[in-house]
């Protein structure tokens, strides 16, 4: 078949609904021929003149409303192929949808149109569509083969009584002639000859005919007056659920199809004999010997002789249960959406304190009909299940708290949370079990899975679990007897993670409500001021601390403007700052207020912008610190530091600090004048060994290790230093250690003083000592020597003299002595 366009049809008394659809359609169909109808009535016209693929038909139009025109539209048979999608406003009209599907719609489509949905209904659509088409192409060509091979076989027949009347004729003719006889037995010959062709053609036709009929896909019958079968292609040998032909020619359909749908059939058949009218496109359900259920679309045609005596009929039928299961496939699966987007759209618009699994339990109850949800909170700091809420009937409920007891509410579920059945409950979203203690992982016992069964008559079990991103909610059990039927797993998960969103959902709320509270309440208690401001300049919130900041009473700042309490001056300076913010996002800046009662406070404002979900910005978020008194200390603070900067700066000695690592931080101008530095070279953040004789380097890392260690105070020392120009000179260096308010120490504070000329002046003092000490040295030994030289004598004279005094020494004796003393004098004074 030769794909063609596909056209599609919407007709809506609505222009707006109409260009969306074009433009959403023209999107997901670049090569589909779009037509619109702004009428019923006009929307009947074009299908005729047009004949589309796919119609979507609203629901609510003035004079023609949708559902009379889809009946006209499917009570035509040229248009009741067209697929028809309903597009209503109502997602959960369910009288609506049921007056649709009486009007004959194929499917619907909810306001507003997700684009997902439209392209996945049009396609579905489509393919019905075209399968519609195929069948109706090869049906119409069958038939018109049947009626073509019908009228030759009738031309044959014709032929052959013109014949038999010709054979008649002569055999008058040979009784009045011999002559005539053997003509006429001439002719007769070339007749037979010409009959034997013509059967053997026939012949011929007709087995090719049959060929064909056994070999197409879909039934060919011909039932006689009475109903009864005389041909049968092998396709409807099959499908009743027979080997062959011979087992159901001559017998009706009475016979050939159990009970009602046999005499159905049968009924329907004699109709058409008897009435001479066909009956097309019949959709049939029955089931074969087998008892496989079929659909199957037929159409009945009699069966007419020449003289226009209905001799019986010829029946055409292909098997639709395929489609029927995808129509009903796409139906389930259209009210099982719509269920779920109706669910999506209340929770939307749920109370936020309204009973969320109340609500969803319900909703699940009455959907899928089970006879039993309850729902199981988890706990995950006790790892356990809590069964929260049940949904029953309340026979149900009594039977069932009744063998279990009446501590099901409220108290741990009896399923036990190991670690396998965690991993299998977060896996397994949905999972189907036989009995209560197989859903309970095996701690209910089977006794009581038994009493259940009996008084509740639940015959299996269905567990969801409520996991978002690994984290798990809660669980869901359902119940269901053996007469219901049970509902999709598709549906059940995607009404788990619905569930799950909306718990987590209500769980941040929960939190969120939580958070804003505290942080309300550190707002409104925290020493600094926090407002909201507009555009134009209002406050639209504000912190107590920012009402005593600006000196105003509770609630009298919000929805005054800032301009009233800031000078003209500062107005354009904070719209230049809210310029930048709509840049940067945040800015930081002081300002000066003026209080109702005249005092003027300095405020520090961090200023924060605020945007819309769009991006634009809508205000600023301020946090206001009164910093007034500290601009005082600050200024108090300048005024000292200017103070010992300039007693620094007239200092005779350098002074520099520098940190735990060696490294200058701050010197002073003496300081670079003693070491020589140009005033155009920045030495900060420099290591101070660059400046000390590598030798003393030792002697300064154990004094900044020792004040790190909190072993040393003030110590003063000399080192060799190096001046810009690498000039050695020896400076006395006194450090004491700098420590931060805590007393952990930062670094430390040296007092640099030159004493290069100290340094010479003390050498020389040394030289001049030790020649002094030479000369002292020499002066002694000198000394000594001229003592010695003395005393030896002087002991002569004296031991000498002593005896003088003796009154026993004679005068010889008296006169030798004498002469000894002054021999002696002689020679000490020579």
């Amino acid at each position: 078949m030769k794909k063609k366009n596909v056209k599609i049809l919407a007709i809506d008394d609505t222009k707006d609904n109409l260009t969306v659809l074009k433009a959403l359609i023209k999107d997901a169909f670049p090569d589909a021929i779009y037509i619109s109808a702004d009428s019923g009535m006009r929307g009947l016209e074009i299908c005729y003149t047009e004949m589309p693929d796919v119609i979507l038909l609203d629901i609510v139009m003035p004079g023609l409303d949708g559902y009379e025109v889809c009946s006209k539209i499917k009570s035509d048979v040229r248009l009741k192929h067209i697929p028809v999608v309903m597009v209503t406003a109502t997602r959960a009209d369910k009288n609506s949808r049921v007056k649709a599907l009486e009007s004959g719609a194929d499917a619907f489509l909810p306001k507003p149109v997700d684009e997902s949905e439209l392209k996945a209904q049009i396609r579905a659509m489509i393919r019905i569509k075209e399968s519609e088409d195929f069948k109706i192409e090869e049906k119409q060509s069958l038939e018109n083969m049947v009626l073509e091979r019908t009228e030759a076989l009738e031309i044959e027949l014709a032929d052959r009584k013109k014949a038999e009347n010709k054979l008649i004729i002569s055999l008058d003719k040979i009784t009045r002639n011999r002559q005539a006889i053997l003509n006429l037995m001439e002719d007769l010959k070339a007749e037979i000859n010409e009959r034997k062709l013509a059967e053997e053609k026939l012949n011929y036709e007709r087995n090719l005919l049959r060929t064909l009929i056994d070999n197409i896909p879909d039934t060919i019958f011909v039932m006689d007056e009475k109903g009864r079968k005389i041909i049968a292609n092998k396709a409807d040998v099959d499908i009743i659920g027979y080997n062959s032909e011979s087992e159901i020619l001559g017998k009706t359909d009475e016979e050939l199809f159990p009970g009602e749908i046999g005499k159905r059939f049968h009924k329907m058949n004699l109709s058409v004999i008897h009435s001479g009218k066909p009956t097309i496109d019949v959709e049939e359900e029955f089931i074969d010997r087998s008892g496989k259920n079929h659909w199957f679309q037929s159409s009945y045609y009699p069966l007419a002789e020449q003289n226009g005596l209905v001799s019986g009929l010829v029946g055409i039928g292909y098997d639709i249960t395929e489609r029927k299961k995808t129509a009903e496939d796409l139906t389930r699966k259209n009210n099982e959406l719509n269920f779920l987007n109706t669910l999506a759209t209340d929770l939307n618009s749920m109370d936020p304190e309204g009973n969320l699994i109340s609500f969803l339990l319900a909703r699940l109850k009455e959907f899928t009909g089970s006879q039993f949800v309850a729902f199981s909170e988890y706990d995950p700091i006790k790892n356990n299940l809590i069964t929260k809420h049940i949904e029953s009937d309340q026979k149900i409920l009594k039977s069932f708290i009744k063998i279990v007891g009446n501590s099901i509410l409220h108290n741990q579920s009896p399923v036990k949370i190991t670690r396998e059945t965690f991993t299998e409950i977060i896996t397994e979203i949905v999972t189907e079990k036989k009995s209560l203690s197989e859903i309970s992982f095996g701690v209910v016992p089977e006794i009581i899975d038994k009493g259940i069964r009996h008084f509740a008559g639940f015959d299996r079990y269905f567990g969801l679990s409520f996991v978002v991103s690994g984290q798990l909610f809660g669980t869901t059990m359902m119940a269901f007897r053996k007469d219901q039927p049970s509902p999709s797993k598709e549906l059940l998960k995607s009404f788990s993670h619905i569930a799950a969103v909306s718990l987590q959902r209500r769980k941040a709320e929960e939190m969120l409500k939580q958070s804003e509270e505290k942080y309300r309440l550190l707002i409104e208690n925290q020493g600094e001021g926090v407002s909201i401001i507009d555009l134009n300049g209002t406050i639209t919130f504000a912190n107590p601390a920012a009402e005593e900041m600006f000196g105003v009473s509770h609630n009298d700042l919000v929805n005054r403007n800032l301009n009233d309490f800031i000078s003209h001056d500062l107005l354009n300076i904070t719209i230049t700052l809210n310029e930048i913010r709509q840049k940067s996002g945040k800015s930081t800046f002081e300002i000066e207020i003026t209080r109702p009662n005249g005092e003027i406070r300095t405020i520090l404002v961090t200023a924060t912008s605020q945007f819309n979900n769009e991006g634009m910005l809508t205000g600023t978020f301020g946090v206001f610190r009164d910093i007034t008194d500290r601009k005082e200390l600050e200024l108090k603070i300048m005024e000292s530091e200017a103070y010992y900067r300039t007693l620094i700066d007239i200092s005779p000695d350098g002074i520099f600090t520098i940190n735990l690592e060696g490294n200058i931080t701050y010197g002073s101008i003496k300081a670079f004048d003693i070491f020589g530095i140009p005033p155009d070279v920045n030495v900060i953040g420099s290591s101070v060994f660059n400046w000390i004789s590598p030798e003393y380097k030792k002697n300064v890392l154990e004094r900044i290790s020792n004040i790190v260690d909190g072993l040393d105070g003030p110590f003063i020392r000399e080192y060799k230093l190096f001046k810009y120009d690498n000039t050695v000179f020896w400076g006395e260096l006194s450090s004491s250690p700098l420590k931060d308010k805590n007393g952990n120490p930062t670094g430390l504070l040296v007092v640099c003083r030159d004493i290069t000329n100290r340094k010479k002046a003390e050498q020389d003092l040394i030289m001049a000592r030790d020649k002094a000490e030479e000369s002292d040295r020499l002066k002694t030994a000198f000394l000594h020597n001229i003592s010695h030289e003395i005393r030896t004598p002087m002991n002569a004279i004296v031991g000498f003299s002593s005896m003088l005094g003796d009154p026993d020494l004679d005068q010889e004796a008296r006169k030798s002595y004498t002469e000894v003393i002054t021999r002696v004098v002689i020679i000490f004074y020579q």
